[in-house]
């Protein structure tokens, strides 16, 4: 299983203990250096200034971009440069197109689609927003960690299996636009913050769900199945 949150789930179901064993996910991003920032914005057509909130996955309502949208609107009036870039696609994009539309200035909420090249979008982030409150773990926000990459995430059990509130990451009440808000501000105003938490969400990505850890889980597994 990917997860302490589904051994303990299959062990509510009655599954053994000792048929359970616990491999994570393994994620590799191939970070772009942060001094190219200029010409990445530059070629994405986005001000020089920019501070970059982004969410990442599929379009879908457990994913609440609505309420990502409305907060980020709140961030931006005290940002007046902050962009918001949304990774992805899926049945709500038309819906959520609309919605931001309504809700925000013309240009400032950019629906991506889905992005080959999304590495670079989580190097040059300023923050990573993730508030869906979906029961599995979300890749994107072990991506954006491993890219050391601050994360606003809602305070859901699979997120706080993932991080250490205000040391890799923060995690903000499901639904609660000013606590996302209040968190986002903070990571914008404090660079030096921003770094640290980036820093240490790096290296708890490397030791807890890179690929070559999930390699050397599937390989301890598979010797202790031959030996049995």
């Amino acid at each position: 299983v990917p997860s302490e949150e589904l051994r303990h789930d299959y062990q509510r179901m009655a599954v053994s203990a000792s048929q359970l064993q616990v491999v994570p996910p393994g994620v590799s991003v191939a970070a772009s250096p942060r001094s190219d920032r200029e010409n990445f914005l530059s070629a994405r057509r986005l001000p020089v200034d920019a501070q970059l909130i982004v969410v990442v996955g599929p379009l879908v309502r457990s994913k609440r971009l609505d309420e990502a949208i409305w907060h980020f609107e709140l961030v931006r009036t005290l940002h007046e440069n902050a962009v918001m870039l949304i990774l992805g696609d899926g049945p709500e994009r038309e819906r959520l197109e609309r919605y931001a539309r309504l809700v925000s200035e013309p240009a400032v909420v950019k629906f991506l689609g889905y992005r080959e090249d999304m590495p670079a979008y989580f190097s040059h982030a300023d923050v990573v927003l993730h508030t869906g409150e979906e029961a599995t773990r979300s890749v994107a926000v072990m991506e954006s960690m491993a890219a050391g990459v601050p994360v606003v995430a809602s305070d859901v059990p699979v997120n706080r299996g993932l991080i250490e509130p205000g040391k890799t990451g923060f995690l903000a009440a499901a639904r609660s636009r000013a606590m996302f808000a209040r968190y986002t501000l903070r990571l914008l105003e404090n660079p030096d913050l921003a770094q640290q938490i980036g820093t240490a969400a790096a290296e708890d990505a490397e030791r807890r769900f890179s690929t070559r850890g999930m390699i050397q889980a599937y390989r301890q597994l598979y010797e202790e199945l031959i030996v049995a």
